[in-house]
């Protein structure tokens, strides 16, 4: 279980995520100045705080809360993720089966129908909440990405996301905070690119329009995409 530090007297009842994360959580009512009791433990944890929830991590300094303007800044039309996923004017339902804190995958849902799978439960948690204040609408799904996908075979997606976990790196350059966090939440191993090939493949057995791989800017390509759309630091290889 998942401890949630929240105000006394707070009716959680009232969140409108509550319903969809109540089996992960244990409710624990405790001010600001009990919360150092609760990292003795080592284990992450989350707060709330107003209406928004944080993710409290002793390893990491201060309380991480995901920020709307993320999610504005990837909707724009003009941004390559939508581009990529080519989601502007078009009725695409979109599977998203890494959906981390969904930052991608809820700019995707300002366009278009879309389904993000999350395996991590706090990941989840934060995920679903962070749609509920952000007013969006979307399928949020609990489970395992690649497992989802065999089921979506026989569902019907124009479009298949992928943004696998990216090996570790030797750079001194730290990922942005988020990053951080979801690399230090994730317990699975990143993925081989034997193990990227065998996504895209499963994913072409489902995407009626194209296969959207998001990569890092100067890793190699997987086999032969169709075209690439080139940002400062990420690329998004399509596969038609």
């Amino acid at each position: 279980m998942i401890r949630l530090l929240h105000p006394p007297g707070r009716d959680l009842s009232q969140l409108a995520w509550w319903p969809d994360c109540v089996h992960l959580l244990e409710p624990v009512a405790a001010s600001h100045a009990e919360e150092p009791l609760a990292e003795i433990e080592g284990s992450p944890y989350l707060r709330l705080n107003g209406d928004r929830l944080e993710l409290v991590d002793r390893r990491f300094s201060g309380g991480f809360c995901l920020k709307a303007e993320d999610v504005a800044r990837h909707a724009k039309s003009t941004s390559f993720l939508c581009r990529a996923a080519g989601v502007i004017g078009a009725e695409f339902r979109v599977l998203d089966m890494f959906a981390g804190f969904g930052v991608d995958g809820l700019a995707l849902a300002r366009h278009a129908d879309v389904t993000l799978v999350e395996q991590n439960p706090i990941a989840f948690v934060l995920l679903r909440e962070f749609a509920d204040r952000l007013g969006i609408r979307a399928d949020i799904r609990l489970g395992d990405g690649p497992e989802e996908l065999s089921k979506a075979i026989t569902s019907a997606y124009e479009v298949v996301y992928l943004d696998p976990m990216f090996p570790m790196r030797n750079k001194k350059a730290l990922p942005n905070r988020g990053m951080q966090h979801l690399r230090a939440l994730d317990v699975s191993e990143p993925f081989s690119e034997a193990g990227v090939t065998n996504l895209i493949e499963l994913a072409r057995g489902c995407a009626l329009d194209r296969v959207v791989l998001k990569r890092r800017l100067r890793d190699p390509q997987i086999g032969k995409p169709n075209f690439s759309l080139k940002g400062r630091t990420v690329r998004f290889d399509v596969y038609r």
